[in-house]
């Protein structure tokens, strides 16, 4: 078959070889000919021709659809801009016409007013709650365009700075493209060549697109910005009338449904009394009608006052969110300066309280449950009447009986009239309930969005006011400002507000009310008791038969009855006044300062009562008498002088004050600062009250070594805190001053319960200790009792003793476990605390290492990168998991094992297993921390699976025969076990061998798999009972059965010897120089084996001398055999 060489494909290669090498010809006019604008059916026209091509191998023609694909998408993106443009120039064209209509139509009000009213004039409830609901979607699309404006002309203003520099990146992109097209690569394919000079030429064109866009822009940014600040007026004005008209919808409808209620309800009253002669089961239906009708009328007007409140929460919502924009706006646009400073304080101040829609939040949420149940209960109560015909039938059933028809049939026409009336006031309750339970939910989310809002913008108060200055010393101590700032304090109106607001708070929260008084009667009351207990419990720890961690505990509670009056009372107030919900701002302002006041004083006092001579520091938690005494002469004055200063420094760390508090709290914040200097450097510096008593303790403590870094700088946080108060930084100074406050008592509080935990662990070894040393001296009471040549001989004897505790070494693990919960409970503290405000430690998260972590984002796995902080955090675990599995079994032994009814034995398997299981959750932590996951490693593991099954076989066998050890427990520690040849006690059991020493005391290394393969003696595992055999022989010619019975008296004479089983004598064998007797006697462990074995032989040989019973010696006859008579010669010593 001849195969015809396809022609068209081929001439039409030929046709584009010839035209892309007559366009590389006239290269000197290429720039001309890029400067056509490339189309769309160009585009698709060189995508037919390369798809269509032949003779174009694959990859290739790959690329160049990529770049044609990409060519697509920049002439897409033109296009869109272009649009963009067309539509900016008609609205730039439009705009003054805009501009003045949107501003026209502002005072266009009154008409719709009128409009208005003759609706609601001239409709009924279903058309006023049609209109209600086109009024709230309207309002709803009006917040939106409302936030596009916003957002819209926050662009406006930030991007007059932005479109210059804009521009010059566009014009530098677009020069960069064509330095591309000039050097395209000539040895390039050609069809790769055209399609890469049009992906570029499109790309060209839509960076100008963007450059005309951003021209325009910057041409006509005036005009677009007063285009969109009209539309935000406009809207405003819209928002404003729709909230007016829902307003006065929702007023009318609540005023017409209180009047179809009030008039239901008076028509339910007559008809009650209508029926006063009627049966007793109609009169109790319309009885039941009045109060349905009364609880009905009543929950319209609940009704009521919640809409109400919901449309101010809504209007106050509104206007926070606008107010937020606008501020954000200024922000941007102005900077931090000090009219910004100030004007961000007035929206501060202007803010409302958080508290008081917390509050309500749980208050809310009551009535919500309340008027759930109430529907539910009356639904209940329309599924029980069913059908209105057979209720009807049910109610008069009895009482048709004896009338005539004309009777019945009127009772029974006001029975259906009373039940149909029940029934249609039950349902428009149920409606009523549904409709008050929307509204409630509804304004709860109001006020939570309001809440959040708030607090976001609080937030961004803060954060602005941290770097922006309010004024500096002149404005502090300005005389007009301070005169104004002491009349706002001592206002007779604000402090008649304040009793105003107790005696209100008291009513309205009786139970906070009733508890802060009977808290602080009880503190008054136990107060003298107190004092007087403090010295007894100090002496009762002098004793170590008395002493006990309960003794510091009821120490430090009385300590705190003695120091808490006061404090009690000024924290219980303040709670006590911010639970008002109309609380005014100076009562909240106070009440807040007596809070924070209350809770410092209590730790100062508390610390103080600590430093006194019969304080917990010095009796309790055996500090320096001298140290302590130093802090406590310096808290004497430092207390009442820093707790007024302290006072008026919270007040300018409220919520909604005027300008006044924050001068106060400025004025304040120098006075406590200069305080806390003269308190740190007359206690703290060399020759001061306390180093030099700290250096004769402990001269190389490496605080003594620092005390040139760590004094200076606590000066310097007084000093850098009066300097930033002073220029007008006042809220970072507030900010700082409350950090170092918190890190200070944070500190102070965590060394003490340091030195608590200390007392603990050192009360409980000393107790082990003193418990210790009686034991051993009722053993060696025990001992001494025995018989001398007794003793002697059980002084070789091993026996199962049990391992004793290492106090010391336990102790040591105590207290470094504890010192490094200490240091790493400072290091989380520190961090907690200071983390907010050191923003440039967040680059431990930025650090990305090229390595991916699954991680469970929104229920999605998701892979993220792993980064330093994950590497430092998994180094943490590991750290803290090796100090853990190293000293916390320790712990645990001498603070809860010895405490609990198990055998020694038993605690050390508990221990053991307790340290495998820290290492094994720590490991599983850290790597799973540092991106070690299952489904990544498996492999490793496999492959390690292999490897281990063939390198490192005895190694696991013995690991898991450890972990079989520890759980089953076939041998404990103390366990007298023989294997093979080998007998002794378990000393130790580890996790790869077991340590055994036998009687030479020698420690023997098994390897845990010989006890789990092999055959063990365990001769103490659950029966202790042990045999021993004696063996005796006699002389031939002897009396074997008295001989047996000496045996026997022999056994039963020995205290350790058992009687159940009883001892046994038997005659075993005729030996060669002897009768062989065996007695077999039974112990009660294995205690004094070896001292009864020679107890027994001892007897035996006393009683055959004493019975005349022989052991023989061995004896051997010698046979000469000879066939002569052998020859003796017997000499005489000379």
């Amino acid at each position: 078959m001849i195969c015809r060489p396809p022609l068209r494909e081929i001439l039409f290669t030929l046709l584009l070889i010839s035209h892309c090498l007559v366009a590389w010809a006239e290269k000197p006019n290429q720039n001309s000919q890029q400067n056509l604008p490339l189309t769309q059916e160009q585009l698709e026209l060189t995508r037919t021709r390369i798809s269509q091509d032949t003779t174009l191998e694959q990859v290739h023609k790959d690329k160049v659809m990529e770049l044609l694909e990409q060519t697509q998408s920049w002439l897409q993106q033109t296009a869109r801009i272009r649009g963009e443009i067309s539509h900016l120039e008609q609205q730039i064209k439009e705009a003054p016409e805009q501009i003045r209509t949107l501003r026209a139509g502002i005072n266009q009000r009154h008409e719709e007013d009128d409009r208005l009213n003759r609706f609601i004039q001239a409709s009924d409830l279903a058309a006023l709650e049609v209109r209600i609901s086109q009024e709230e979607l309207k309002l709803s699309q009006a917040r939106d365009d409302q936030k596009s404006q916003l957002e819209e002309l926050s662009t406006l203003f930030a991007g007059s700075k932005q479109i210059g520099s804009e521009i010059s990146a566009s014009s530098e992109s677009m020069a960069k493209i064509r330095s591309e097209i000039e050097g395209l690569p000539q040895n390039e394919l050609m069809q790769i060549r055209q399609a890469r000079l049009m992906s570029l030429q499109a790309r060209e064109a839509m960076r100008q697109a963007e450059l005309d866009m951003l021209t325009l822009r910057l041409g006509n940014q005036s005009l677009l910005t007063n285009l969109t600040q009209a539309k935000r007026d406009a809207t405003a004005v819209q928002i404003s009338r729709l909230q007016a008209n829902l307003k006065q919808l929702n007023q009318a409808a609540a005023d017409i449904r209180e009047t179809e209620a009030k008039q239901a309800r008076q028509a339910a009253e007559e008809l009650e009394q209508e029926t006063v002669t009627l049966p007793l089961p109609l009169q109790i239906i319309a009885q039941e009608n009045a109060k349905t009708r009364s609880e009905l009328e009543q929950l319209v007007y609940w009704e009521k006052r919640v809409q109400q409140q919901l449309t101010s929460t809504k209007r106050k919502l509104v206007q926070i969110q606008t107010d937020f924009g606008h501020s954000r706006q200024r922000v941007e646009v102005v900077g931090g300066s000090e009219a910004i400073g100030k004007m961000l304080s007035r929206r501060r101040a202007a803010l409302p309280s958080l508290r008081s829609y917390s509050r309500s939040s749980a208050e809310r949420k009551y009535e919500i449950n309340k008027a759930t149940d109430r529907q539910v209960e009356i639904e209940e109560l329309l599924l029980q009447r069913g059908n209105l015909s057979d209720h009807v039938e049910t109610i008069t059933r009895s009482l048709l009986e004896g009338l005539s028809d004309q009777e019945a049939q009127r009772l029974n026409k006001q029975a259906f009239s009373l039940a149909g009336a029940r029934r249609e006031a039950l349902n428009e309750l149920q409606e009523a309930y549904g409709r008050y339970i929307g509204q409630l939910t509804a304004l709860d989310l109001a006020e939570r969005q309001l809440l959040d809002l708030s607090k976001s913008y609080i937030d961004y108060i803060d954060d602005q006011l941290i770097w922006i200055s309010s004024g500096g010393l002149r404005d502090i101590f300005d005389p007009a400002q301070l005169l104004s700032s002491l009349g706002w304090l001592v206002s007779p109106q604000h402090w008649q507000e304040l009793g105003t607001d107790l005696v209100s708070a008291s009513r309205h929260n009786v139970h906070t009310a009733f508890t802060v008084l009977l808290l602080f009667l009880f503190v008054v009351w136990k107060q003298p008791f107190a004092r007087l207990q403090i010295p007894v419990l100090s002496r009762a720890t002098r004793k170590i038969s008395t002493d006990s961690i309960r003794l510091t505990l009821k120490a430090l509670f009385y300590t705190l009855v003695k120091i808490s009056a006061l404090p009690v009372l000024m924290i219980g107030s303040g709670l006590l006044l911010i639970s008002l919900p109309t609380a005014a701002p100076f009562t909240l302002a106070i009440a807040t300062s007596l809070i924070r006041v209350g809770i410092t004083l209590s730790a100062a006092l508390l610390l103080y009562q600590l430093c006194l001579p019969e304080g917990i520091g010095i009796r309790h938690l055996r500090w320096n008498s001298k140290i302590c005494l130093a802090v406590a002469h310096e808290l004497r004055w430092a207390i009442p002088v820093a707790a007024p200063l302290r006072f008026l420094v919270a007040l300018g760390a409220g919520d909604s004050l005027p300008a006044e508090a924050l001068t106060l709290s400025s004025i304040a914040t120098i006075g406590l600062m200069i305080v806390f200097i003269l308190f740190t450097y007359r206690l703290l510096r060399k020759q001061g009250s306390l180093m030099p008593t700290w250096s004769g303790i402990n001269p190389h403590a490496l605080l003594l070594q620092l005390h040139f870094l760590w004094f200076p700088f606590l000066i310097l946080i007084g000093v850098g805190l009066i300097f930033t108060t002073g220029i007008g930084y006042m809220t970072l100074t507030l900010g700082l001053l409350e950090r170092v406050e918190l890190t200070i008592w944070f500190f102070i509080g965590l060394y003490t319960l340091r030195e608590l935990l200390l007392r603990y662990l050192f009360i409980a070894e000393r107790r082990l200790r003193y418990q210790n040393a009686l034991q051993r001296r009722q053993e060696l009471r025990a001992q001494r009792e025995q018989e001398q040549q007794q003793i002697e001989d059980e002084s070789s004897v091993i026996t199962a003793e049990i391992p004793e505790l290492n106090f010391e070494a336990l102790s040591e693990q105590a207290k470094r476990l504890v010192r490094f919960g200490y240091l790493l409970g400072s290091v989380v503290g520190a961090w907690l605390i200071w983390s907010d405000l050191l923003p440039a430690l967040d680059f431990l998260d930025n650090v990305q290492l090229p390595i991916n972590t699954s991680t469970m984002i929104d229920g999605v796995l998701t892979e993220t990168p792993l980064t330093l902080r994950d590497i430092l955090f998994g180094v943490v675990i590991l750290s803290v998991t090796f100090l853990a599995a190293k000293n916390l079994p320790g712990v645990l032994e001498i603070t809860l094992l010895q405490r609990l009814p198990l055998e020694s034995g038993a605690r050390y398997a508990l221990t053991m297993l307790l340290q495998y299981l820290i290492v094994g959750i720590g490991l599983i932590m850290a790597f799973s921390i540092i991106g070690f996951q299952w489904s990544k490693i498996q492999w490793l593991v496999a492959a390690l699976g292999v490897g281990l099954g063939f390198g490192l076989q005895e190694i696991v066998a013995n690991f898991i025969s450890g972990i079989i050890l520890l759980f089953e427990r076939p041998i404990r520690v103390g366990d007298v076990v023989t294997l093979d040849t080998t007998t002794g006690v378990v000393s130790r059991i580890r996790i790869r061998a077991t340590t055994i020493t036998n009687y030479d005391k020698q420690e023997l290394l098994i390897p845990n798999k010989e006890f789990i393969t092999g055959r063990v003696i365990n001769w103490t595992l659950t029966d202790k009972v042990n045999r021993i055999i004696i063996t005796v022989g006699v002389a031939y010619g002897s009396d074997v059965n008295k001989a047996m019975e000496l045996m026997i008296e022999t056994a039963e004479e020995n205290e350790n010897v058992l009687q159940e089983p009883k001892p046994v004598a038997t005659f075993e064998a005729f030996g060669d120089s002897s009768l062989t007797l065996l007695l077999r006697a039974y112990l009660g462990s294995m205690d004094n084996r070896l001292a009864t074995i020679t107890a027994l032989h001892e007897g035996i040989n006393n009683k055959f001398l004493e019975a005349g019973i022989e052991i023989p010696f061995p004896q051997r006859d010698l046979h000469l055999v000879s066939a002569n008579p052998l020859r003796v010669k017997i000499d005489k010593p000379t």
